[in-house]
């Protein structure tokens, strides 16, 4: 059941986001950088989320291992 936990490996990206949120400005969005820029920072805030709820969800006791 620990691969709730397996979630927090993601904690970097806590730090992350904010530094890529605050690029945007700098990146116009019609450039490759740019679209590639503002994909990863979508999928990075989705994972956080996801991973958020399963840890979360692994501290308050759900320990069944996911199938």
């Amino acid at each position: 059941g620990y691969t709730h936990l397996l979630g927090a490996m993601h904690w970097p990206w806590l730090f992350l986001v904010p530094y890529l949120w605050g690029r945007l400005e700098f990146v116009p969005a019609g450039e490759p950088f740019g679209i590639w820029l503002r994909v990863v920072l979508v999928l990075n805030i989705l994972s956080l989320i996801l991973d958020a709820v399963e840890v979360i969800r692994y501290v308050t006791g759900d320990r069944k291992p996911l199938s």
